[in-house]
């Protein structure tokens, strides 16, 4: 019989992963679209890697370096990212996944799917643009690939895998809406990508405890050793890092074993074989000053430098294995599902606390409307009080000395009066006006004092005690001296009158204006409550306006996790479609007629594989199911 094929394992061997690569390639479709456009080479050959890590670490400078950038080109083109920004500010304003062009132009998904190239002056504008729209409050951001020209590689580090590497803008941001965007983002990206790089400064190593890294979907970074990789910038910048490479010549071994006692001092706990996950990588500015020297450190520094950072490009391209790959995909229902969860937990304790501020505000609320009710029972007591002062100090004003007078009744009794009958006229007037005067006082709660000198009714009385008779000879002298007594009397009743109503006026003055002052206080607290009162309200308003603002996100946070947990779940059925396809194909071969022995026991052989590569495939379902 003649065979119409002579297959060996070698040759099938080499077809093993098709039906993994062609379900990669499935998802992708799905899941990240973008990922497909201006594909140079195979989708399956690309290594998607995520930075994930603090604002100010040199991210962005990493990107550079990780992709091949060269170093005479590596400020101009940081220039160009930062969108005019200067140095010391966050570059990233939104997640961008960098990739290196067709050509010399710049390229961006979001204008034509990719297709429209741009200058640099105009991809500088683009990301000013970026930046402008996240501080100006501006959330919901679809990840942007930017394709970097290729003048800017160096084509001697090009390699067969083509890295796609996701920036997402520093953890902790000032910035509140930038720093939402973050955690956003971050739950969004971090479940698809084929390594994350845990990223931070050397000399700044809090940032991998899992109250900094901010994100529930990390904290079991140290278990998924296949994805997770911790790079360290400033590795050589670092004063004591510095003293140690030049005292100690430090390799790599050596720096990764010290940064890790380093890392564990935080109590962390993590095991010696972690270090192999560690990558110390100076890189942007810092390191263009230390390759810029010719001593023995800066010598030391390159060799260092070189060896880390092919050991972590090594790292990121043996990520492309198709079957660890499939992780992704068949434990992404999982991992959103966990997202779900931690969006309604997180959802949940905002609107506890939304509400715990909103009961809180109505007590406050409730406590000043309160004292705007004491303040103003207070203060009309006050106004009733001055009114009532008024009405005293008028009715004070209104006494007279002269209605106290019986000077002139005294007299006209008498037709014809006496000497001594006028000297008793005077004695007693000046007794009724010295009594009504400490009434007065007393009435009107005036300091007791002695009555003031009655001068005009003592000259009167000295100069009618100076006469050598008790008998008038004359009337005309009489009445000259009648008339002078109701003269004296009418002038110290004039004269009382004045100082009690000057004493009088001292008295009310005083006490209005400590009234005044009372009421000015009142009525500037009345101002005040009512301002705070209205502000609270204001406030509670904002915050039940955010109730429902918050509420509305969620849903539609909700309804898109949703949506991507439906769809997630149709790419178990796809892996599962494709093994079946790839084993109905691997049956037909086996029982077809026109094959050798040989071969027939290879693809007997291929069938075993298949069977022990999706065994592996559901494996880390079961996996990510334990970690998670």
């Amino acid at each position: 019989m003649k065979l119409t094929s002579e297959k060996s394992w070698a040759d099938l061997s080499q077809e093993r992963y098709r039906w993994a690569e062609k379900s990669f390639v499935d998802f992708l479709q799905k899941f990240d679209a973008q990922r497909l456009i201006q594909t140079t080479n195979n989708a399956s050959r690309q290594v998607s890697v995520i930075l994930y890590g603090p604002a100010q670490a040199g991210k962005t400078s990493l990107i550079l370096t990780l992709l091949g950038i060269r170093d005479d080109r590596f400020t101009e083109l940081n220039t160009l990212l930062r969108g005019e920004q200067d140095l010391g500010t966050m570059s990233t304003a939104r997640t961008y996944r960098y990739r290196m062009a067709k050509d010399d132009f710049w390229y961006f998904s979001h204008r034509e799917n990719g297709a429209t190239r741009f200058n640099d002056e105009e991809a500088k504008a683009i990301f000013a643009s970026f930046r402008q729209q996240v501080e100006q409050g501006m959330r919901e951001f679809d990840s942007v690939d930017v394709f970097l020209p290729r003048r800017f590689f160096d084509p001697q580090q090009q390699s067969s895998a083509q890295l796609l590497i996701r920036d997402l803008p520093g953890t902790h941001s000032t910035n509140a809406n930038e720093q939402y965007y973050v955690n956003k983002l971050a739950s969004r990206y971090l479940a698809s990508a084929d390594v994350v790089l845990l990223t931070g400064k050397a000399d700044s190593l809090a940032f991998l405890k899992p109250e900094e890294l901010d994100n529930a979907l990390l904290n079991d970074w140290h278990w998924q050793r296949h994805r997770y990789k911790i790079v360290l910038t400033r590795a050589y910048s670092d004063a004591t890092l510095q003293r140690l490479i030049k005292q100690k010549r430090f390799d790599k071994k050596a720096m990764r074993t010290f940064l890790l006692e380093q890392i564990n001092t935080m109590e962390l706990g993590l095991p010696e074989n972690i270090s192999e996950l560690i990558y110390p990588v100076e890189c942007g500015h810092t390191w263009l000053a230390i390759n810029a020297g010719n001593d023995d450190f800066t010598r030391q520094c390159r060799d260092l430098r070189k060896d880390v950072l092919q050991d972590l490009l090594d790292s990121l391209h043996h990520a492309t294995n198709p079957l660890s790959r499939l992780r992704t995909g068949y434990a992404l229902p999982h991992i959103i599902q966990q997202q779900i969860e931690v969006e309604k937990e997180h959802y949940e304790k905002e609107k506890a606390s939304l509400r715990q501020q909103l009961l809180d505000l109505e007590e406050c609320v409730d406590m000043y409307e309160k004292r705007v009710g004491r303040n103003n029972a207070n203060l009309q007591n006050l106004k009733a009080k001055q009114q009532a002062l008024m009405h005293k100090r008028d009715d004070a004003l209104n006494k007279d000395f002269h209605e106290y007078s019986s000077a002139s009744s005294i007299i006209a009794h008498y037709a014809s009066p006496s000497l001594d009958a006028l000297k008793s006229q005077i004695c007693e007037c000046r007794e009724t006006y010295s009594k009504h005067w400490g009434e007065l006082l007393e009435t009107y709660q005036l300091p007791l004092e002695r009555v003031p000198e009655m001068s005009n009714l003592d000259r009167v009385l000295t100069r009618l005690n100076g006469y050598w008779f008790d008998t008038y000879f004359l009337d005309k002298t009489r009445r000259e001296d009648q008339n002078e007594i109701n003269e004296a009397c009418r002038k110290d009743a004039n004269c009382l009158t004045a100082l009690f109503h000057a004493r009088i006026m001292v008295k009310f003055d005083a006490e209005e204006y400590a009234l005044n002052k009372n009421i000015n206080k009142a009525e500037r607290t009345a101002g005040r409550l009512v301002h705070i009162v209205e502000e609270l309200l204001r406030k509670m308003a904002r915050m039940q306006s955010r109730l429902v603002q918050r509420k509305q996100e969620f849903d539609v946070s909700l309804a898109d996790y949703s949506q991507r947990h439906r769809e997630s779940k149709k790419f178990l059925s796809v892996i599962l479609l494709a093994k079946n396809n790839r084993a109905q194909e691997i049956e037909r071969n086996v029982k077809s007629p026109h094959i050798s022995r040989s071969e027939r026991l290879a693809w007997l052989l291929m069938y075993k594989a298949l069977n022990n590569d999706f065994d592996y495939v559901k494996s880390l379902d079961e996996e990510s199911i334990k970690v998670e």
